[in-house]
């Protein structure tokens, strides 16, 4: 058998596999979700109007409403500081709708959508390349 193929696949390694696929299913359906509400939901324009509140063991954190042509709230998932939310009340932003369900509403923006994906696909990446580099120097 070929050493390197012993070493990536040694005992504690191999015990590593299964959460690196669900690492990597995460991923996907992260993006797969996206891509589907990108393309079936419908988008409305909306209004930043306040900030919601949530308590927790870590101190409370702050969420931006916004609030629809048509007088409907909707509360961001992507929490911030209550400066960071403050900033945001009188933005204009994208709201997705779920045409089936109209109570299925996201707003759209950068954080809520692109950074956490981009961010578990950077850190893959690097993981991979990391051990990848580790087994061919451990091999040569």
């Amino acid at each position: 058998m070929n050493p390197a193929f012993k070493k990536l696949f040694s005992y504690p390694d191999f015990l590593l596999l299964p959460f690196i696929l669900l690492f990597v299913v995460f991923i996907y359906a992260a993006v797969a979700k996206l891509i589907w509400q990108l393309t079936t939901y419908q988008r409305e324009s909306a209004t930043i109007v306040s900030c919601a509140s949530m308590h927790s063991r870590s101190g409370t954190r702050y969420a931006p409403v916004a609030q629809t042509e048509n007088g409907t709230h909707i509360t961001r998932k992507v929490f911030a500081s209550n400066s960071g939310c403050i900033s945001q009340v009188n933005n204009t932003v994208s709201v997705l709708v779920n045409p089936n369900d109209k109570t299925d509403r996201v707003i759209l923006t950068l954080g809520q959508f692109w950074i956490l994906p981009l961010a578990f696909i950077i850190f893959s990446t690097l993981v991979f390349l990391a051990r990848h580099l580790n087994v061919r120097r451990k091999s040569s």
